[in-house]
């Protein structure tokens, strides 16, 4: 599960992301917390870390590595206005993300249900020396993604 440090991000398995994860859990602060798992979809699944949740008990938003992939999404719970809290929240975050210096975009097509992204950072998140994962970097790039998300909370 050490081999995230020593592979290049390309080259990385299940087990990188998994030592990956528990490191980001550590540095976060989340030691106690459930904050990641495998996924499953018809594309074969992924190992995801969702973390910093805020908003309340009719839309929360929160952060998600999907891998490759930082996700800001939403978990909209009544089905008559999932649309519009995924609009509203893209508008709210896009408009934002430049005092962060995090440059985000929609994604390549807007889902529909319960839990959707609403933006994705535009990108690779994880910062890189040499090829290896410079974790610290890394850390300091999500600690923006959470300013940003803290920014806009309600």
């Amino acid at each position: 599960m050490e081999g995230y440090k020593s592979q290049p991000i390309e080259k990385w398995d299940w087990y990188s992301w998994t030592g990956f994860y528990l490191e980001l859990q550590r540095r976060l602060g989340l030691s106690d917390q459930d904050c990641w798992n495998y996924v499953s979809n018809p594309n074969g699944g992924f190992l995801a870390f969702y973390w910093h949740y805020q908003g309340d008990e009719g839309c929360e938003q929160y952060l998600q590595i999907e891998e490759e992939k930082l996700c800001f999404k939403i978990c909209a719970t009544h089905e008559n206005n999932q649309r519009s809290l995924r609009d509203k929240w893209h508008k709210k975050i896009t408009a934002e993300c430049p005092n962060y210096g995090l440059e985000l975009t929609k994604p390549v097509r807007f889902g529909k249900g319960k839990t959707m992204t609403v933006c994705l950072y535009n990108g690779e998140y994880r910062e890189c020396s040499n090829g290896l994962i410079d974790i610290d970097g890394t850390v300091a790039r999500l600690k923006k993604a959470e300013g940003l998300l803290d920014a806009v909370k309600e």
